[in-house]
């Protein structure tokens, strides 16, 4: 599981044009994450960038092409550091924020996957084996990511039909087993991958197959015969806690559906290439105007 906590991940919009832009400071803006003078990067799209420190301008550079812009020597106080990056008409489209981060003080959990911002779909569907991808974060109390926290955390399934079948963290010399319900954050960051123990959305046909030839039928995932009056769970609460430490631990509910007609693999994916095709048109276009204003 990638976890890398400089990985590109803050988009903006411009709803001039629907063009999507990048703005990342690639480094992390903690006291303990470099000297009192730094080299500040930052990943865009776009021609220029003006960085602040604090709202005061520590000034403006243009973007090497095809690499980043970069501010060197800037002094380091706690704080709050913003990009700002701008297009040739030194219009502002996209921004990032790094804030100097507190003592770590709770877990905050939230759903990388499914979730329609990363074309995953809406919920997980009960065929047994979807699974979604789970980010927990040590926050401080402002909810700032702490980035050199390096805590235990356990996930733990408390309540819906749902099992943790694997972690990770993004560091490549960490040696900690991938298939646990624990993993030690990397960069304040770790994920888990949880998956559905029950099928109600396969043809009957299948579920009678599954329980003829798979060993573990019927036991480590529940196959739901279709006459069932049992109402389905419509969510699986996780819970994440790090055992031995002071963080305030966290709760989240994963949507989970039967319905496999509109929410399974194949629809959930024309639905995202349907919007992929309209965006790659957008910029497409914009493209084309732009070479020609040059």
């Amino acid at each position: 599981i990638n976890n890398e906590p400089n990985q590109i991940d803050v988009v903006e919009l411009d709803t001039d044009s629907q063009t999507v832009h990048v703005c990342y400071i690639i480094n992390t803006w903690d006291t303990d994450s470099g000297g009192n003078t730094r080299t500040v990067r930052v990943l865009t799209d776009l021609p220029s960038v003006e960085l602040f420190l604090d709202g005061k301008s520590l000034g403006k550079t243009r973007t090497e092409w095809f690499k980043w812009a970069e501010f060197n020597n800037v002094p380091f106080t706690e704080g709050s550091l913003m990009a700002k990056a701008s297009d040739f008409h030194d219009q502002v489209l996209a921004q990032h924020t790094r804030k100097t981060a507190g003592t770590a003080a709770a877990i905050c959990l939230q759903i990388d996957s499914p979730s329609a911002s990363t074309g995953t779909g809406p919920v997980l569907v009960f065929y047994g084996q979807d699974a979604g991808l789970l980010q927990a974060k040590v926050v401080d109390k402002d909810g700032t990511v702490v980035h050199s926290a390096t805590f235990n955390i356990t996930f733990e399934v408390v309540s819906g039909p749902g099992r943790i079948i694997g972690v990770g963290n993004g560091d490549p010399a960490c040696h900690e087993p991938n298939q646990a319900a624990w993993r030690s954050t990397y960069g304040g960051l770790v994920r888990a991958i949880i998956q559905v123990t029950e099928d109600r959305s396969s043809p009957l046909t299948e579920r009678a197959l599954l329980l003829e030839i798979d060993v573990d039928g019927n036991k480590r995932t529940h196959i739901v015969s279709p006459n069932s009056t049992v109402p389905a769970p419509a969510v699986i609460v996780v819970h994440a806690s790090s055992p031995g430490s002071n963080l305030k631990p966290d709760f989240i509910s994963v949507p989970v559906t039967s319905d496999s007609s509109t929410q399974n693999v194949l629809a959930v994916a024309q639905r995202s290439l349907s919007e992929n095709i309209r965006h790659t048109k957008v910029l497409s276009k914009n493209a084309k105007q732009g070479l020609c204003s040059s």
